[in-house]
């Protein structure tokens, strides 16, 4: 910070930012295989099924792969990752076990997945996070000003004096900052829910098994679930899945 100055927090930025990029980058390929093992879902039924809704989503990713998360933890999860050609869909073998092998429920699954990468949400949400560094950055550059931190009660700035100021005033707009990041995201899962319905798929068994067998909480404080939580809860994701499928009927008639 003494020896960069007032544009410490410029370069901060900028490194962290390009270090975001590249972790999303060699994460799938280099880091996660680190801890676990990744290997090509196994021929049958349920990589027929997800085979045949890659063709039908158009997504350009060939890459399939089964994951031990079992290793770790009983929650059930799949996701598509990666950015410039690394891209490759990862389902968890829990995932595979707490839907009973259904291939409709499984697809359902992967098929919301898709949705995010589809709707180049992985890309939104790099965005919205490099964002959020900068407005974390630029107010660290405001800290510097020594007039910000005399203005605490402090005798003489210094480094030290300016990073206790920062964090503050940043413990004060974090709650605010992640308001807005949560509410952003959970749009985010409606939409990926939609893309999954609009492939021929109801997501709303494969959310209720879940759900049970991760021990979530169906329906959890409104308020809680409005400061908190990245996903919308099982209830409002089910209903939102049973209003656009009604829609749909309707449309057909």
């Amino acid at each position: 910070v003494r020896s960069l100055g007032p544009s410490s927090w410029l370069y901060g930025f900028g490194f962290t930012s390009l270090f975001v990029l590249l972790l999303n980058v060699v994460y799938p390929v280099w880091i996660a295989p680190l801890f676990n093992t990744f290997a090509p879902l196994p021929e049958g039924d349920v990589r027929d099924g997800v085979e045949a809704l890659v063709k039908s989503s158009g997504i350009n990713c060939s890459r399939i792969f089964q994951v031990d998360g079992s290793r770790q933890s009983a929650h059930s999860n799949a996701y598509v990752a990666g950015f410039f050609g690394s891209k490759r869909i990862v389902i968890y073998d829990t995932l595979i076990t707490h839907l009973d092998g259904d291939v409709e429920d499984i697809c359902a699954v992967v098929a919301h997945e898709i949705g995010h990468a589809q709707l180049h949400h992985n890309y939104a949400l790099l965005g919205v996070s490099t964002a959020q560094l900068f407005v974390m950055f630029r107010l660290f550059g405001v800290c510097t000003d020594p007039r910000l931190v005399t203005d605490f009660g402090f005798d003489a700035p210094c480094a030290y004096l300016s990073l206790l100021t920062f964090f503050t005033l940043w413990s004060v707009a974090m709650p605010l900052v992640s308001f807005g990041l949560n509410a952003f995201t959970r749009q985010l899962e409606y939409q990926a829910d939609a893309y999954s319905v609009r492939l021929g798929f109801d997501i709303r068994k494969a959310l209720a098994k879940i759900s049970k067998t991760n021990l979530s909480d169906l329906n959890p404080d409104p308020l809680d679930s409005l400061f908190h939580h990245s996903h919308p809860t099982t209830v409002q994701r089910v209903l939102a899945v049973k209003q656009l499928l009604d829609t749909c009927e309707r449309k057909a008639l």
